[in-house]
C-alpha cells in the first residue's frame, strides 16, 4: 500500500513538472508577443489603441502644482546664462546706426606753417591752448576739468563720439558758459573717413567748418552762431593704420 502511494506521488510530481515546463514555454511566447505590441511591431489588428495613445500623447501637467516644488530654490532670470563682462580700461563705442543722407566730403586742408608741433599734450593743456584762440572751442574759457571716461558719453549729439571709437582719456566741465567736453580716442578708420564723418555732422548741425593741416595733424574746427557752440578736432594718422583723435566741444547755453 505504501509502495503504491510512493509511485502515485512520483507520478504526480512528474505531471506537475511537465505542466510547469509547458507553462514556461507558453509564457515566453506570450511575453515576446506583448513586447512587440508595446513597441509597435505587431500588426495593426493586434495593437491596443488606448495603450498606443497613452504612450504617444503629451504628458499633461497641472499648472497649479508646478510652483509647489523647490519653493526656495534660485529662479532663472529667463535669459541665457552669461559670464560677467570684465571691466575694461578703455571704453568701446558701438557702431552708429545706419542713417539716411550721403556723407559729405571735407574740402582739402589749408596747410599751416609748422611751429614745432604740439607734441604730446594733456587734455588740460589742449583746453588751455584753445582758450587763447579766437576761434577755439574753449575760447575765453578756462575749464576746471574733471577726468572721467563718463564724459565721453556726454558729448553733444551734434558732435558725437566716432563709431567704434576706443576712448583712452576723457574730461569735462559743466560750469556756465564753459560746458566743455574733451575726449582722446583711437579708431581703425583712416584719417579721411574720420574727417569726413565730423565734417558731415558739423555742417548738417549748423556749424561752419575749417579743415587745416599742421605737419601731419589734420584739424577740423568750427563754431555755431545760433548758440555759441564750438568744436575742435585733431586727427593724427597712425603708422600701422587707423587714427588717433582729440575732440573738444563747448556746448552753448
Amino acid at each position: 500500500m505504501g509502495h503504491n502511494r510512493t509511485r502515485l506521488g512520483l507520478a504526480a510530481l512528474g505531471a506537475c513538472a511537465l505542466a510547469l515546463a509547458a507553462c514556461h514555454g507558453k509564457g515566453g511566447a506570450n511575453t515576446d508577443q506583448l513586447d512587440n505590441e508595446l513597441i509597435g511591431n505587431a500588426g495593426d489588428n493586434q495593437t491596443d489603441p488606448a495603450l498606443t495613445s497613452a504612450l504617444e500623447d503629451q504628458i499633461m501637467v497641472d499648472p497649479s502644482l508646478t510652483q509647489q516644488s523647490n519653493d526656495h530654490s534660485a529662479r532663472s532670470t529667463g535669459g541665457p546664462v552669461q559670464a560677467p563682462i570684465p571691466p575694461s580700461a578703455s571704453l568701446v563705442v558701438p557702431p552708429e546706426p545706419t542713417a539716411g543722407g550721403k556723407k559729405l566730403q571735407a574740402p582739402a586742408p589749408t596747410r599751416l606753417a609748422p611751429d614745432g608741433g604740439r607734441g604730446t599734450m594733456t587734455l588740460g593743456a589742449l583746453a588751455e591752448e584753445q582758450s587763447k584762440s579766437p576761434k577755439g572751442a574753449t575760447r575765453g574759457c578756462a575749464p576746471d576739468l574733471e577726468y572721467s571716461q563718463a564724459w565721453a558719453q556726454r558729448l553733444p549729439l551734434d558732435v558725437p563720439l566716432f563709431p567704434n571709437a576706443v576712448v583712452s582719456e576723457a574730461a569735462g566741465d559743466d560750469a556756465p558758459g564753459c560746458r566743455v567736453r574733451i575726449v582722446s580716442f583711437s579708431t581703425s578708420a583712416p584719417l579721411k573717413t574720420v574727417i569726413d564723418f565730423y565734417y558731415t555732422k558739423a555742417v548738417r548741425s549748423g556749424f561752419d567748418a575749417r579743415h587745416l593741416m599742421k605737419q601731419e595733424d589734420h584739424i577740423l574746427e568750427g563754431t555755431r552762431d545760433l548758440d555759441g557752440s564750438a568744436y575742435y578736432l585733431i586727427v593724427t594718422p597712425r603708422a600701422n593704420g587707423g587714427s588717433d583723435v582729440d575732440l573738444i566741444t563747448n556746448i552753448g547755453d
